[in-house]
């Protein structure tokens, strides 16, 4: 709690003198971007601090199903033997908050800018599967339905650490005000992408062949990803 406290506490020590300082809000819009898509900042002197949100969400369903049947040529009829049932589900989610700031080199008609800005990924992943089997005993006995149910933690916590990137974007950009409240622009930037993820596995059981009471299986993986992107965009930005 009171770790809390003196973070609030240092929070309102920052942004008071950021707002008193302050010359005007600022709010962009990227509409061609797929990442940063818009952003809210202070204008202050020749620079401005800014900070946005991106959210992504995907849900995907698929069912199948199968049947084997038997046919008696003698007496013409067919019977189902058996059936089986199997769906999946996915389900994933992207939170991307970024941080930057701009710098603006001179004030004139046109206004040549630099900007850098940091941003991760806070992710969710889930994937389920489940299965179900009919017997129906033709030739013997009939069993009873068989379901199977199978969520692989390891896995969803291994692709949900994939989901979880980080990166740092950086360019150049040029605006042209058309009022004191509204100015479209244009930027080139980098955008440098990172990933880590692992993944474990451990399992034992008994073999008989090599005469031991236990045997001990271990895996572990290791990925390690690396993205970089060049990209341009179109700006609209409001003062307020």
């Amino acid at each position: 709690m009171q770790n809390i406290i003196a973070r609030a506490i240092a929070a309102v020590i920052v942004l008071v003198p950021l707002l008193a300082s302050a010359q005007s809000f600022v709010f962009s819009i990227k509409p061609n971007q797929s990442l940063q898509t818009a952003h809210a900042g202070l204008q202050i002197g020749s620079v401005q601090p800014y900070i946005g949100l991106d959210h992504l969400a995907l849900s995907v369903e698929s069912s199948s199903s199968a049947s084997v049947y038997f046919f008696d040529p003698a007496t013409r009829v067919q019977e189902k033997m058996y059936d089986s049932r199997s769906s999946t589900e996915i389900s994933a989610g992207l939170l991307i908050p970024h941080i930057g700031v701009k710098v603006d080199f001179r004030k004139s008609r046109l206004i040549p800018y630099g900007f850098v800005e940091l941003f991760k990924s806070f992710s969710s992943f889930d994937l389920k599967s489940k299965e179900t089997e009919n017997d129906y005993g033709i030739f013997g006995e009939y069993m009873d339905p068989a379901d199977e149910s199978d969520t692989d933690e390891d896995l969803n916590e291994f692709i949900k650490d994939i989901l979880g990137f980080w990166g740092v974007n950086f360019g150049f950009g040029v605006e042209y005000p058309l009022s004191d409240h509204f100015s479209i622009g244009g930027e080139y930037g980098l955008r440098w992408m990172n990933a880590l993820a692992k993944y474990d596995d451990s399992e034992e059981y008994e073999d008989s062949y090599f005469s031991v009471a236990k045997m001990r299986y271990e895996l572990e993986s290791e990925l390690k990803g690396k993205f970089r992107l060049s990209y341009a965009a179109v700006s609209l930005n409001f003062k307020f």
